[in-house]
């Protein structure tokens, strides 16, 4: 049991509406959760992801995907092989990715479509993410200086 301490609003409950899927389009993401699920046949199990949106109208807005890692449909299990080569190629993980979450945090293109049903969305392509600055290596940690030592090159006259 959790304490809540929590009192409802009539207006929040209201305004959370009803889902759309995303509109048709590419879209800046990272995957943000992973997790290997059992089907519901219990014959199988599937690598469900979760993206979240980095860029434009969309931003901050969830997405997922599924990924049949274990069916007895083989057509299933290398529709699966595919996208997920495509996608560990998009992240820059063209070598064995151990561990689902080696491709968390790392920003990538996506090419949403609507599914059959109206109701969701299918991711139909990977890429490569375009953002210069999302595709900037991380900086190298620079120590300061100690205490009282000079940050001028002893070559520079400095003019009070």
């Amino acid at each position: 049991m959790a304490e809540l301490n929590f009192t409802p609003s009539k207006e929040e409950a209201d305004s959370m509406g009803a889902y759309t899927p995303l509109p048709k389009g590419k879209y800046e993401v990272m995957i943000v959760a992973s997790e290997l699920r059992d089907t519901r046949a219990g014959d199988g199990s599937y690598l469900s992801l979760q993206y979240t949106i980095l860029s434009g109208d969309q931003t901050n807005r969830i997405l997922y995907q599924n990924y049949n890692i274990k069916n007895p449909n083989q057509m299933a299990v290398s529709i699966a092989h595919k996208a997920l080569s495509a996608l560990c190629f998009a992240c820059g993980k063209g070598e064995s990715v151990p561990d689902s979450e080696d491709l968390h945090n790392i920003p990538l293109m996506v090419d949403v479509v609507i599914s059959r049903d109206g109701k969701n969305n299918d991711i139909k392509s990977y890429s490569k993410s375009n953002n210069a600055l999302s595709a900037q290596p991380v900086q190298e940690f620079v120590p300061a200086p100690p205490i009282g030592a000079s940050t001028v090159p002893s070559d520079t006259t400095v003019v009070f």
